[in-house]
């Protein structure tokens, strides 16, 4: 499952990623199935997740000069699970495989397998026990996975981080984590990928012109200025001088 070029000996040793446009399962936009190896579906899955995944800005770190990218759920906490699925599922449980199912508000990681034996709920995060023990090893040495059963304390620190709600945890013959959307903030605004690069833009500027950023982008001056408009409205920028003299600078934050 590691190193063969065709390594789905096990019919279902894959991951289905799923993004929907609303809550049932019938509304789907994008559907992946990610077989391969290990590795490959690990680094397959997490780069659908970032794919669908909305970003927006922190305007109050814009004057530092930093470039603070906010995801609605953190990258750790989401690459934990995908790891902590694919290392911990039970691959003797052939009817089901590895499900990422991304919804508007919160997305479900579930794998074949529940709790191991003798394991509670309250155990996560305080005992390290492998199901799987080669492939822990080999994640291990790849340096995908601690041994110390960190990876929900990880997890719970990086959601609090983000200001995402805690997990949820359900097992039953599968293990589904759940994680909910982060809350949103006054100071953080959702931005087209355009307007993300047009606000980096400024970051390394503080002070641009429309046709600095229709230059910078390979977009019309007309579209240029239509993205600056929307950026004017949410306040992160504003409009100085007049004419062929106009040109936009950061706002400083109150």
């Amino acid at each position: 499952m590691f190193f063969a070029k065709n390594p789905q000996f096990f019919p279902e040793a894959y991951v289905t990623a799923v993004k929907y446009q609303s809550y049932d399962r019938f509304s789907i936009i994008d559907k992946k199935d990610f077989k391969g190896t290990f590795i490959s579906q690990i680094k397959e899955s997490l780069a659908f997740i970032m794919r669908h995944m909305n970003v927006a800005a922190d305007f109050s770190m814009l004057t530092k000069g930093a470039r603070q990218d906010i995801y609605d759920y953190p990258l750790i906490a989401l690459r934990e699970a995908v790891i902590n699925a694919i290392t911990h599922r039970d691959y003797l449980y052939d009817g089901a495989h590895i499900y990422i199912h991304m919804y508007p508000d919160y997305v479900d990681i579930e794998n074949p397998g529940g709790l191991y034996h003798g394991l509670i709920l309250a155990d996560l995060g305080r005992r390290s026990v492998r199901r799987n023990r080669l492939i822990a090893d080999i994640l291990h040495r790849a340096r995908y996975i601690e041994r110390a059963g960190s990876g929900f304390d990880r997890m719970k620190h990086a959601l609090a981080e983000n200001k995402n709600p805690d997990l949820e945890v359900t097992t039953t013959i599968f293990f589904n984590i759940r994680f909910f959307k982060r809350v949103q903030d006054p100071n953080v605004l959702k931005l087209s990928s355009r307007q993300m690069a047009i606000y980096h833009y400024f970051v390394e500027r503080k002070e641009v012109t429309k046709k600095d950023v229709a230059s910078s982008l390979s977009i019309s001056e007309d579209t240029a200025l239509r993205e600056l408009k929307v950026l004017i409205q949410h306040d992160p920028i504003k409009k100085i001088g007049v004419g062929k003299s106009t040109s936009y600078i950061i706002v400083k934050p109150t």
